[in-house]
Formats: structure tokens, sequence, C-alpha cells
């Protein structure tokens, strides 16, 4: 149990649980912002933290995953090095910065949309110029991109203070060591991959629930590879009998 949080590994084990706690606030966050449409009985909203649970599990996962390899696969003559901690830093850097991209994101998507990230968020990332120029005229950009800089300086100096680094950087473990740490994780990520799909998160036929029961990311990858979006839900629609008279 030591070597989890005081080895070469230790910062993959932080960051994992770090990201659960970070996405079950966030949650936390839209349950109480959604608080009038959702069935507040007390097996809904067990069941729409747990399963939110799940699949914050798999997207950290997911997230650490380029580091792991690196901090896995790394020659043992290397840990420690200037190469070694050049790498790290940088990994860890945009690991940071996707992952509390993506978290910041989700407020605004969720305001204008009540929904995760959908095949929309999708489109959005095919017309980034036209987004972007967007973001700017309805937000202080320059104020979110530094609150993002801030926070990843304020992470690294946490793990700096919690001596994360120092272990990464002196415990120079054998690879039959390191094989038992990543490997279950990969592992893992792999169920995720084939066998776990966002709409297992949908047991409600309330839309509010199944939203909060996914993860943001989980679910912006589902749509990329489904490539579609629900049209009943997010455009007007009339019933069919009122459709017909109309066209008669």
């Amino acid at each position: 149990m030591l070597s989890l949080v005081k080895g070469r590994f230790s910062i993959v084990y932080t960051f994992i649980l770090a990201y659960i706690f970070a996405s079950a606030l966030l949650r936390l966050g839209f349950f109480i912002y959604s608080w009038s449409t959702i069935d507040l009985s007390f097996g809904v909203i067990l069941k729409i933290f747990s399963l939110g649970l799940f699949f914050d599990f798999g997207v950290a996962l997911f997230s650490i995953l380029p580091y792991l390899f690196y901090v896995f696969l790394t020659p043992k003559i290397l840990i420690g090095s200037i190469f070694d901690k050049f790498l790290i830093y940088i990994l860890l850097l945009l690991t940071f910065i996707c992952t509390l991209f993506s978290l910041m994101g989700e407020v605004p998507f969720w305001e204008e949309f009540s929904s995760r990230y959908n095949f929309i968020a999708v489109d959005y990332l095919i017309y980034t110029f036209e987004v972007v120029e967007n973001i700017n005229q309805s937000y202080p950009l320059p104020v979110l991109i530094s609150v993002l800089l801030l926070l990843c300086i304020a992470i690294f100096a946490l793990l700096h203070r919690a001596k994360r680094f120092k272990y990464t950087f002196t415990d120079k473990l054998a690879f039959k060591r390191r094989f038992i740490h990543a490997v279950p994780l990969v592992f893992l990520s792999l169920l995720f991959v084939f066998f776990v799909k966002n709409d297992h998160a949908e047991f409600s036929s309330y839309t509010y629930v199944n939203e909060l029961s996914k993860n943001g990311v989980y679910s912006f990858f589902a749509a990329y590879r489904s490539n579609e979006l629900d049209f009943d839900t997010f455009y007007r629609t009339l019933d069919e009998d009122t459709s017909f008279e109309m066209i008669n």
C-alpha cells in the first residue's frame, strides 16, 4: 500500500483519485443546479453518483494512460535523469491542461444544453475557429486561460509539496514491479473501451438523471464514435398527427 503513494506510480494513483473527486464535485454542482427537474428518491440519487463514479474512474484511467505508459516503460537507468524529469513534466502539464479544460468546459455546455458533451461538442471541435471566436465574445478568454494555467501551477506545487515528484524520480523500480502496477490499470482501460457503453448510464426516463450519471469526456468520445445526435431531445418537434394535419 505504501508503494501506491510513495513510489514511481504515486502520481498515477493521486491523479485518479483527484479526478474522481473533481468529477464528483462537478456532478454535485449540476445536481444542485438541476434540482427542480430531478427525481429525488434515494435510489435514483444513489444510482446517479455510483454510475458517475464508475464512468469517472474509466475517464481517469484514459486520461493518465500516456503518463502511465511512460513511467512503466522507462529504462531503469533513465529514472531521475534530466530527460526523465523533462518528459514527466511535459506529459503531466498536457494531461492537466486537457483535464482542466474538459472539466471547465462542461459548465457552460450544461448551462446551454442541460447535457454532458454530445455530438454538438464534437461539431464544435470541427469548427474550432468559429467556436473560439464565439467563446471569446461571450467569455473573458484571457481570464479563463490565466485561471487554467494558475490551476496547473497550483497542482504542480501541491504535488511537489506532497513529495510525489521526489518519489517518482527516486524510486527505481524493477520492470517486474512496474508491471504489477501498470498492467492491471491498462487491462481495466481496455475493459472500458470494449465493454462499457455510454448508454449503460441511461437507467431513467428522465434526461437530466441520465446525463448526471454520465461523464462528459466519456460522452464526447461516445458521440464521436456513434456520429449521431438524438433529434427529439435537442430540437422542438410536433407529434405525428399535428404534422400530418399541417401537411394536408
